[in-house]
This record gives C-alpha cells, sequence and structure tokens, in this order.
C-alpha cells in the first residue's frame, strides 16, 4: 500500500472474487514477514505485536479467523523458512551467527540443527520430511548442503555461483523448495 510495511494477505477461494485484504485482529493488520503455512492451517511468520506496542519481536503463529497471533519466539532475528510436519524449521542469528534451528510452535523451544562457523539458513523440508537442504557459508564460499531431519549427516552438495548472498542478492529474501 506504498507505506513500507509488510502485510500478510491470505486469499481463501479465486473462484468467487472473494475481496482480498490483510490479515487482521481486530482493528489491527497484521504486519510480518517471511510467512510460511504450517500444517494445521496456521501461519507462521517473522513480526511484531503490533496489538501490544510492539514489545516483542520474533516469530508469530496467526489463525486466519481475526483471532490474535500467538508469540512463538521473542528473537527478533528468527526468520521462519518451511515447516518439518507440525514444527517450524527457521534460520536466527541468536547465537551471533546464522544457524537453522527446529523450533515447537506450542512451547517455543528451538533446537539448533547447525552450529558451524559461516552463515547457514534458508532450510527446506523434503516432501517426505526425512532431508533438510540449507544454504550455508562455511568455508567463506556460498554452498547448497543437505542433512537428515534430526541435524545429522551434514554435508555439501555443491557450490553457489557468483555472488550469492551479496549486494542485490540479499540472502535473507532467498528462499529454497524442493521438486521432483
Amino acid at each position: 500500500v506504498g507505506d513500507g510495511r509488510y502485510r500478510l494477505y491470505v486469499q481463501q477461494d479465486t473462484n468467487y472474487g472473494q475481496k482480498v485484504g490483510p490479515l487482521m485482529f481486530d482493528a489491527w493488520e497484521i504486519f510480518g514477514r517471511y510467512p510460511i503455512f504450517l500444517l494445521d492451517g496456521h501461519i507462521a511468520y517473522n513480526g511484531c505485536n503490533v496489538w501490544e506496542n510492539a514489545s516483542t519481536c520474533g516469530i508469530f503463529v496467526a489463525e486466519l479467523n481475526d483471532s490474535q497471533p500467538q508469540t512463538v519466539t521473542d528473537w527478533p532475528g528468527d526468520i521462519p523458512t518451511d515447516n518439518l510436519g507440525s514444527q517450524i524449521l527457521a534460520m536466527s542469528d541468536r547465537g551471533g551467527d546464522w544457524n537453522v534451528y527446529l523450533i515447537n510452535p506450542a512451547s517455543g523451544v528451538a533446537r539448533a540443527l547447525t552450529n558451524e562457523r559461516g552463515a547457514d539458513g534458508l532450510a527446506t523440508a523434503s516432501p517426505d520430511g526425512n532431508f533438510i537442504a540449507f544454504v550455508s557459508e562455511r568455508g567463506g564460499k556460498w554452498s547448497l548442503n543437505v542433512m537428515r531431519s534430526d541435524g545429522s549427516d551434514q554435508r555439501k552438495l555443491f557450490d553457489l555461483a557468483g555472488g550469492f548472498g551479496q549486494g542485490d542478492r540479499d540472502w535473507l529474501q532467498e528462499r529454497l523448495s524442493w521438486g521432483w
């Protein structure tokens, strides 16, 4: 809408010409970035609780029925990237370096799946949930990596070409997905 704020929009059905507006809680528009759908139909996103003067920022989970989003984490640098079953795959700078985390949306408990020097992030789960692909800057060079869904057996698949993550290629804005 031209004011520099990120709103979440959900269109329920394109067949009936439904008017599309931002996701709401009471009179508050929900501002957030990096939305992902969870298997239960909720949306996880990075944002702040604007209905309480933005006193907490991190990952929130919203229903689609005008109810108050629930706080999952209170670290502003937590970014959801995909779901892994009923859990949230996320990347976070909470330890001073970007790493991949698995977060329980009910409890907010975050478990680090990576903990190497260099930035790790953009995690996405394979369709069967057995593997996670992620981007890494380990060793000073960007690469695509894979690990088992419990964080074990981490290995590089291939290096990424030419300037990934620099300048106009802000890696936080990128996303990975699996295909068959």
